[in-house]
């Protein structure tokens, strides 16, 4: 059984993010918490593949000698689809938040990476998790809000037939780029939010302050990320180029911007001592 969490005074010993008897486990809430967050994302990825697949077909069956050449004409065509490098971008941005999220719902709430085996007793506060309903609730209530946005953005990709129409609308690159602005602001929100939340929580925590309160350093790489890429998604959308090449360099930018963001949390995580 883990040991008990006392509340800082004894009014809120009562509340439900203050538990007297023992600490709360978030493992299978953190779970939970990812599934919903998988779910939106494939949703929205199932979306943009459908209106990739409308545009590129594969080859069919042909003779060996003419393998290449259709493996050439099928590379062709994808590079020449707008809804091809929509779906690159919209996955590096989903995998960004998706890969982010997880990293730090589990070091948070579930194990802190770099915890000694076997822990020591007692635990040492910077290597303790969350014990905070009220964190916690806010990190889904920020999903959720990414779930809805990446849902319009879906949209664009793959516009819906209304009655009437006879073909399916063209994509739409400028209802892309602006829910991809939304998205990446409300990134860097979760952020301008969770700094004094993680604050107040440091401090109701008294000696155990590092359990809820990481430290500066842990609110530079993401937000500077979101601020560079809405940057670079802004200026890119005001490019005068055809609009295939604008989507290729926005798939280009947002692939870097993942490589980015997952050099730095691995870097992050590996320099954490002991």
């Amino acid at each position: 059984m883990a040991p008990p969490v006392q509340a800082p005074c004894a009014c809120l010993g009562w509340l439900p993010f203050w538990p007297t008897y023992r600490a709360p486990d978030f493992e299978k809430s953190v779970g939970v918490i990812l599934a919903i967050f998988t779910v939106f994302t494939g949703f929205t990825i199932g979306k943009a593949v459908e209106a990739v697949a409308e545009h590129i077909s594969l080859p069919t069956a042909t003779p060996r000698s003419s393998f290449f050449a259709a493996l050439g004409r099928f590379f062709d065509s994808a590079w020449s689809t707008v809804e091809f490098w929509a779906l690159i971008a919209l996955l590096s941005l989903l995998l960004r938040y998706l890969i982010g999220s997880a990293i730090h719902l589990n070091d948070t709430y579930v194990k802190r990476v770099g915890t000694p085996a076997p822990p020591p007793t007692p635990l040492p506060a910077r290597f303790q998790t969350s014990k905070s309903t009220i964190l916690l609730f806010k990190d889904l209530v920020f999903l959720v809000i990414f779930g809805i946005v990446i849902l319009t953005i879906a949209r664009t990709v793959n516009p819906p037939m209304l009655p009437g129409m006879v073909t399916r609308p063209e994509f739409d690159f400028a209802g892309f780029t602006f829910g991809s602005e939304i998205f990446l602001l409300c990134g860097f929100m979760w952020v301008v939010i969770d700094i004094p939340c993680r604050l107040v929580a440091g401090k109701l925590a008294q000696a155990d302050r590092q359990r809820e309160w990481p430290g500066a350093s842990a609110y530079i790489l993401w937000p500077t990320l979101d601020v560079s890429q809405f940057a670079i998604t802004l200026w890119i959308s005001c490019w005068s180029l055809s609009l295939i090449w604008q989507m290729r360099w926005l798939a280009f930018a947002y692939v870097a911007f993942l490589f980015a963001d997952v050099a730095g949390y691995i870097r992050s995580l590996r320099t954490r001592e002991a």
